[in-house]
């Protein structure tokens, strides 16, 4: 008897497997949580306009992108929107291919990607004013609160190529003396875009903040001469890597409910200068630029003696186009002329555009950056009586205007 109560016991216990509580049921499998939608208009909008056509950067557009869709996918759907204009090759019907440019879009969220909305044909080049107004006015029909523009591409500085925007990219005969350096661009290998025409293709008021993602675009005349375009600018005194913008480390600063652009250059360094490489940020509070110039322009007609451009820092590679660091020139002016009692208005002035900067110890030339001589910003030595079509452009900038010319004589300050 005890043998077959043992055998049915036993028989139970593989009928009913064995557990602590037989009343509690095994637990479900956790449901993912819902991807948050974010309802109406775009908190920002960030186009992206490249130059990418036939120039040594055009490797780096699709890194690029590739680390914008990263970060977008990181946040809610439809908070942000990016664009990306590019030029592209389009696959034709007999298997040839055709270069265009188009408009990219991605929408931020999980499935976040580029999709092309138009495409632009190239006999107008994306160095072409014409173009860069269409693209613009493009993009804000996009529904957003904020409106941003990131210029990605060749920079530098203010200094002219005086190109007409044909696809020879042969300069025209009558200009002599052209500079071999320039402005913005690159377009098709050789065409760029003179920083007056920049001005002439970016509409007034209507973007947050202008980054230039480009080599040697924080200088006092290019930002003077867009003061209209922005309330705040980001740029570079010197070059920048060939990679530009680690933008999956960039864009969440910029991204967000309290933007903070700082955060995003002071990101940028630190991915540089962790892998050795040189770099340089500044931001720029463009509602500030008017008190430079006018403390520039009284230390400028303080007198006719010129600092030496051979103790200058000098930002450019090109020692024939130096880009010298403007708040050593200024200090070096005003003493040059016994003028140090206006260097105190111009520093505070400068540190009130100046909002944040920094730099490595070293720029692409392998030369120490000296804290004590570096303000973010880079300005041109201007050669007076020159009859160089680089100077004689130079003239016609409003960062001249502003600072070197005398109203009573109606004539440039030849002195100066």
């Amino acid at each position: 008897m005890n043998k077959l109560i043992s055998a049915l016991l036993l028989c139970l216990l593989f009928i009913f497997p064995c557990c602590k509580d037989s009343n509690v049921m095994p637990e479900p499998e956790p449901v993912p949580e819902p991807v948050p939608v974010y309802e109406g208009p775009a908190k920002q909008v960030i186009l992206v306009y490249a130059v990418n056509s036939k120039n040594n950067l055009g490797y780096a557009l699709d890194m690029n992108m590739r680390q914008m869709t990263e970060c977008l996918k990181t946040m809610a759907q439809n908070e942000y929107v990016m664009l990306v204009f590019k030029t592209f090759n389009k696959e034709l019907e007999d298997g040839k291919t055709k270069e265009m440019a188009g408009l990219y879009k991605a929408v931020s969220g999980p499935d976040a990607d580029f999709v092309l909305q138009k495409e632009y044909s190239r006999d107008i080049l994306s160095t072409d004013p014409i173009r860069m107004k269409e693209v613009f006015e493009d993009a804000l029909k996009e529904t957003g609160k904020i409106f941003n523009l990131f210029l990605w591409g060749h920079g530098m500085a203010w200094t002219p190529y005086f190109k007409d925007h044909t696809r020879s990219g042969l300069m025209p005969e009558n200009i002599e003396n052209g500079p071999e350096l320039t402005a913005f661009g690159g377009d098709n290998g050789s065409d760029w875009t003179d920083i007056d025409e920049l001005k002439d293709a970016i509409p007034d008021d209507k973007f947050d903040t202008i980054w230039f993602d480009c080599c040697y675009m924080s200088n006092i005349e290019t930002a003077y001469e867009l003061r209209s375009k922005c309330k705040w600018m980001v740029a570079y005194p010197t070059e920048i890597h060939s990679d530009g913008l680690p933008y999956h480390l960039v864009l969440p600063y910029v991204l967000s409910d309290k933007v903070d652009l700082a955060g995003g250059c002071q990101a940028l360094y630190d991915y540089y200068v962790s892998r050795g490489t040189t770099v340089t940020a500044t931001v720029m509070n463009m509602s500030k630029i008017e008190e430079v110039a006018k403390a520039c322009r009284a230390v400028y007609l303080s007198g006719d003696k010129r600092p030496l451009a051979s103790g200058l820092q000098n930002y450019s590679r090109s020692y024939s186009n130096p880009y010298y660091d403007l708040g050593q020139f200024v200090r070096e002016y005003a003493q040059a002329n016994d003028a140090e009692k206006l260097l105190p208005k111009f520093n505070e002035a400068l540190k009130k555009f100046v909002v944040f900067t920094v730099a490595s110890e070293k720029d692409f030339n392998n030369r120490p950056i000296r804290p004590e001589d570096y303000s973010g910003l880079s300005t041109h030595f201007f050669k007076s009586g020159s009859s160089d079509k680089k100077e004689l452009y130079y003239r016609e900038l409003d960062w001249y205007k502003a600072t070197y010319y005398q109203e009573e004589d109606q004539n440039p300050n030849e002195a100066k």
